[in-house]
């Protein structure tokens, strides 16, 4: 009977964590950087979602239509600046406000800040109202338009900007590609 012998040297075993651990070292920071793109493009995504959803359905109802952030508030959401949610509802009051009691409906409540993301723009209202025509309208009159940055913590190299045109169309830039007065993410 022959007797062989069984495992890895040290040597085999030293040059296999030094693999593992180059790997770590690369891979570890491409994979939280990947994270934290996935993030900004799912907020950013919702919330244009929830835009071209209020336009249709406003176009479709003949009425108005309203977005803004929101938190659920007993049985009801109720439309707040700090709201993690989104909620489109049929507006019939034309206040920007969400009152079932007024016939408003929902239409959509969603979740839409992501991880960290933080959203700053002083131009814009809490909330975006589409006309039946499918134009931005505010409470009052005038149209709504203006930017929204999405920030977290890398800082505007990182940041992407909502801009939302007078006719009521978001587009998602990237803050580098912006011109004019955007704001910058605080540190």
């Amino acid at each position: 009977m022959i007797n062989q012998q069984r495992g890895f040297t040290l040597v085999e075993l030293l040059y296999t964590l030094a693999v593992a651990a180059l790997i770590m070292g690369v891979g570890v920071p491409t994979f939280t950087q990947t994270m934290r793109n996935s993030s900004m493009t799912a907020t950013t995504n919702s919330i244009v979602t929830a835009m071209h959803s209020a336009r249709s359905e406003a176009i479709k109802r003949r009425g108005r239509v309203t977005v803004c952030p929101a938190e659920l508030v007993g049985a009801e959401p109720a439309c707040q600046a700090d709201g993690t949610s989104l909620l489109v509802f049929a507006n019939v009051a034309d206040d920007a406000s969400f009152d079932s009691a007024n016939g408003d409906l929902i239409i959509q409540f969603q979740d839409w800040i992501r991880g960290d993301v933080t959203t700053t723009g002083a131009d814009l209202p809490g909330y975006v109202t589409y006309t039946a025509a499918g134009f931005t309208r505010a409470i009052g009159g005038g149209q709504i338009s203006g930017n929204l940055v999405f920030c977290d913590e890398r800082g505007t190299p990182s940041a992407r900007v909502l801009n939302l045109s007078a006719t009521g169309r978001p587009q998602i830039r990237r803050h580098a590609d912006m011109t004019g007065p955007v704001p910058a993410c605080s540190p």
